[in-house]
């Protein structure tokens, strides 16, 4: 699938803060790409925290009337290849940014589930082990009137990593008093969310 390479840097810069650091083979260590038509999702998560970006194909590609863009597709790069592929974007959008606006193509990468390319040169990997966990649930919470009574004891480091990159006013939508919090930023396509901390027993919760 083709994307803009300013829109996708900007989008791993997200979610990086939400990709599990521990090596290994655990699939929340990786970034979840889903692909439905023009549009990508990009999921990544850590247990606490969790972040989604949704990407759209730019309007310059245009499909022929007997030609439909690729086939829906799910999979996952790994955290190790996500950062060289993002070192490969960031040196190329540094020289063709000025050759981008007579050749509106220099913009664009391609991601597939084997390999990913950035003007010629291309980034072979390995689909990573496991099934990345389902988490949908956490970025669609639409609670008319949020039951949270009195305060809630929130880890502010995990609160940080989900509020980076996110620029201006964003909305704050709570599930209970232990239940994940939910934040979006009007008219965008950003979203995350966080877990509070767990209430203690010696608190009398």
């Amino acid at each position: 699938m083709q994307l803009d390479r300013s829109q996708f840097l900007k989008a791993v810069k997200f979610l990086k803060p939400a990709i599990l650091v521990t090596e290994g083979t655990e699939p929340m260590t990786n970034v979840h790409v889903k692909i439905v038509a023009d549009r990508c999702q990009l999921t990544a998560a850590n247990g606490v925290c969790g972040k989604r970006v949704t990407l759209v194909t730019p309007a310059q590609i245009a499909f022929d009337e007997t030609e439909k863009p690729d086939d829906d597709q799910e999979f996952m790069i790994d955290k190790a290849t996500l950062e060289s592929f993002e070192t490969l974007c960031q040196k190329h959008k540094a020289i063709f940014e000025r050759a981008a606006k007579a050749d509106q193509t220099l913009k664009l990468i391609d991601i597939f589930s084997n390999v990913l390319e950035s003007h010629k040169d291309r980034l072979n990997y390995i689909q990573p082990l496991g099934t990345f966990k389902d988490i949908g649930s956490f970025f669609f919470l639409r609670m008319p009137e949020p039951i949270v009574t009195g305060s809630i004891k929130i880890n502010s480091l995990i609160m940080i990593d989900a509020l980076k990159e996110f620029s201006g006013a964003v909305e704050m939508t709570f599930s209970g008093d232990t239940g994940p919090i939910y934040v979006r930023q009007p008219d965008s396509e950003y979203q995350a969310f966080f877990l509070p901390f767990e209430p203690r027993k010696e608190d009398g919760q």
